[in-house]
C-alpha cells in the first residue's frame, strides 16, 4: 500500500513538471497591460511577477534592480516588465531575450560609469569594445522581439481576415435566402392565427 502511494505520489508530480514545461513553453498570446502602466500598488505592469521571477531564477539580476532606485527602475526596465505579466504565457526564448536584454542595458551602463572612471587610453578602448558589443547585443534582442511580435500581429490581423470574411460569407448567404426567410416566416404567424 505505501509503495503504491509513493507511486501515485511521484506519477503526481511529474504530470505537474511536465504541465507547468509545457504551459511555460507557449500557451498562446496574452493581453497584458501597456508597458508603464501604473498599477494601484504603485509599482508598474509585471514589475512584482518579474521580480519575483528574477528572485528566483536570477538572483543577481534580482539584486542590482534592487539596488536601484524604485522610480529609475520603472523608469528604466518598466517596459520590460510588461512581458512578465503572466510568466509562463510566453515562450522561454521570448523570457530569455527579455532578461538579456536587462542583462546587457545594465552592462552597458556599469561599462559606462567605468570608462568615465578610467585614465588609461588601452582601457578606455577595451571598455568601449566591451560597450559596444553589448550596444550590438541589445539592438539585435531588441529586433528579434519585434520581429515576434511582428509574427504575432500578423496571426491576429489573419485571425480577424478570416473572421471578417466568415461574416461577409454569411451575409452573402442570408441576402440570398432573404425571400425564402420572409416566406417562411410570414407562414409561421399566419397559421397562428
Amino acid at each position: 500500500m505505501r509503495t503504491l502511494m509513493v507511486r501515485v505520489i511521484l506519477c503526481a508530480a511529474l504530470v505537474v513538471g511536465i504541465w507547468r514545461a509545457w504551459a511555460e513553453e507557449d500557451s498562446g498570446p496574452v493581453r497584458e497591460l501597456p508597458a508603464g502602466t501604473e498599477m494601484a500598488d504603485g509599482t508598474v505592469a509585471g514589475e512584482v511577477q518579474a521580480l519575483n521571477y528574477f528572485k528566483t531564477k536570477e538572483p543577481e539580476l534580482y539584486k542590482k534592480l534592487r539596488d536601484l532606485e524604485p522610480e529609475t527602475m520603472r523608469r528604466i526596465y518598466g517596459k520590460y516588465f510588461m512581458w512578465f505579466q503572466r510568466v509562463g504565457n510566453y515562450r522561454k526564448q521570448q523570457k530569455r531575450e527579455m532578461i538579456r536584454q536587462i542583462k546587457d542595458d545594465l552592462q552597458i551602463h556599469d561599462l559606462y560609469d567605468e570608462l568615465r572612471k578610467t585614465q588609461n587610453a588601452a582601457a578606455k578602448a577595451e571598455l568601449k569594445a566591451k560597450m559596444k558589443k553589448s550596444v550590438e547585443d541589445l539592438f539585435d534582442s531588441d529586433l528579434w522581439l519585434l520581429e515576434y511580435q511582428l509574427e504575432g500581429q500578423k496571426q491576429s490581423l489573419d485571425e480577424i481576415k478570416r473572421e471578417v470574411e466568415q461574416m461577409a460569407q454569411r451575409i452573402s448567404e442570408r441576402r440570398k435566402s432573404k425571400t425564402e426567410v420572409i416566406e417562411r416566416r410570414m407562414k409561421e404567424l399566419t397559421k397562428q392565427d
